[in-house]
């Protein structure tokens, strides 16, 4: 009660001090010492850093969220529940989205292609049974092509959706010219077999493609003189001297 009773003095000048405090006896009967508090200080530090990269997380997925609630607000549609339930509980940057037995709509479909053009994290994409049209997946493979969009994605899953051969050739289009996409899932859909081999050899052919990248060594950075190193390399090679030459000229003949 002593120990309390000091620490919760009004009169500052009064009150017990950290330092005095820490040398109280009632430390000394549990046993506390001072050299785990070194230790102590680092977990927090830990824990603090930790707390910082997950509020940091939580922020961007909940733009995200708001930008999807914005996307169909715009385009007159439903947001979708389970999507916003991802977005909303992520703890750790959002590598995928699965939407497997969720319909969207056209126009959901639409904000989700927004959503998946500006992520930069999300690299899988699942949409089984989610009754996607040939329409919206060539709608999303134009997307993926275009060489502006900042869309990371490398896997998808199309399976058991009504889509077609437009849809398929739109897909290999897109991962011959963007070699990201390197899993494919089309099985239970319409498109041909032959064409589902033609993709599936694509995606391989990407896949060892992306290997061979990281494989590859960085190629070391070129050495370049700034502007004031080439004024500074000049100015000094005109104050040189220049060196006369050894060797006379020939003498010439008396005539």
């Amino acid at each position: 009660t002593s120990f309390v009773s000091r620490l919760l003095v009004v009169d500052p000048s009064q009150r017990a001090t950290a330092e005095q405090a820490l040398e109280h006896s009632w430390f000394e009967l549990q046993g506390v010492k001072d050299e785990h508090l070194a230790d102590s200080i680092e977990e927090m530090k830990g824990f603090n850093a930790k707390s910082k990269i997950k509020a940091a997380v939580y922020g961007v997925e909940a733009a995200f969220r708001l930008l999807y609630s914005d996307a169909c607000e715009k385009r007159g549609a439903r947001k979708n529940s389970s999507l916003m339930d991802q977005f909303e509980s992520a703890t750790d940057p959002l590598f995928e989205l699965d939407l497997t037995n969720t319909y969207l709509g056209p126009k959901g479909f639409d904000a989700l292609i927004s959503i998946v053009n500006r992520h930069p994290t999300l690299h899988t994409l699942r949409l089984q049974n989610s009754l996607l049209e040939t329409e919206q997946c060539v709608k999303l493979c134009k997307m993926l092509q275009d060489p502006n969009s900042c869309s990371q994605i490398r896997v998808v899953d199309f399976s058991g959706n009504p889509l077609t051969s437009p849809a398929g050739r739109a897909l290999l289009s897109m991962m011959q010219a963007r070699r990201k996409i390197v899993e494919v899932n089309l099985t239970k859909t319409y498109i041909s077999d032959a064409l589902q081999r033609k993709i599936l050899a694509q995606a391989e052919r990407n896949k060892q493609y992306r290997e061979m990248l990281l494989k590859e060594p960085a190629p070391p950075p070129k050495r370049t003189l700034s502007a004031a190193s080439r004024v500074s390399q000049r100015s000094t090679a005109s104050r040189a001297p220049h060196k006369q030459s050894s060797v006379l000229p020939p003498l010439q003949g008396k005539k």
